[in-house]
């Protein structure tokens, strides 16, 4: 069972309505129980990276909602996280080899598509359109698959206003990449997830790495648990 809707200490609603708090605050506020992230949205009942799936998220009871996000022919963004058409719709070729109004006119296959599911009414949607159906719905946690996109999608986010409710991932190793991420945190006041691998051998340098930045969250994998648990304290102290 997906947990009630509930507030913070200050009686704020977390998403719906118009008090919304921004992400950054949500996260690094006191919780008592999982947040609830639907990856790709929820396509139980609706295609993957689809407005529906978004809205049935937000409506059944998650926080947050992952979605893959690419650029199309005449420079526009869309969702879909492959690279190409045949999963998702009754086409094939390269999605980003066609123009945005050509892929908003391909009808979603139901759930994840790898059934061959009959097609649905909902189409390729636009970022935009991603953005507006989760306004005071869900955050949302954005995956852009090409990182050259970053900072144009971080743009698009801020003028609609959804900046203190979106995420961006980016992959973070090294110094170079950390002074990227900076620089969107700052330039677009969003709050940037670095997706990093902690093994044996690089776990202390990038939580020394990453400690000035205080996250919020990490996309993390690892060699081991143990790898992570015995540093548990130097986690914790880092924020």
């Amino acid at each position: 069972m997906l947990p009630r809707r509930d507030r913070t200490d200050s009686g704020r609603k977390r998403i719906r309505g118009s008090e919304v708090i921004p992400l950054r605050e949500f996260i690094m506020g006191t919780r008592v129980r999982p947040t609830i992230v639907a990856h790709r949205g929820d396509w139980s009942d609706a295609p993957e990276n689809s407005l529906q799936a978004i809205r049935d998220a937000a409506r059944r009871g998650a926080e947050i909602a992952e979605i893959d996000i690419r650029r199309s022919r005449d420079g526009k963004f869309f969702l879909l996280h492959d690279s190409t058409l045949e999963r998702m719709t009754s086409e094939s070729g390269h999605a980003s080899g066609q123009t945005l109004e050509e892929l908003a006119s391909l009808h979603l296959l139901t759930g994840n598509g790898q059934q061959r599911n009959a097609e649905t009414r909902e189409r390729i949607p636009s970022l935009a359109e991603a953005l507006a159906a989760a306004r005071d719905r869900i955050y949302l946690d954005l995956d852009v698959k090409d990182p050259e996109d970053l900072a144009d999608v971080a743009e698009l986010v801020a003028e609609m206003g959804m900046n203190d409710f979106c995420n961006l991932k980016m992959k973070v190793q090294g110094e170079g990449a950390l002074s990227a991420l900076n620089r969107l945190q700052v330039d677009y006041q969003i709050m940037v997830k670095p997706m990093t691998k902690f093994d044996t051998n690089t776990i202390d340098g990038l939580i020394d790495l990453l400690d000035p930045v205080q996250p919020g969250m990490v996309e993390s994998k690892f060699d081991s648990l143990a790898t992570i648990a015995r540093r548990q304290e130097r986690f914790a102290s880092s924020g």
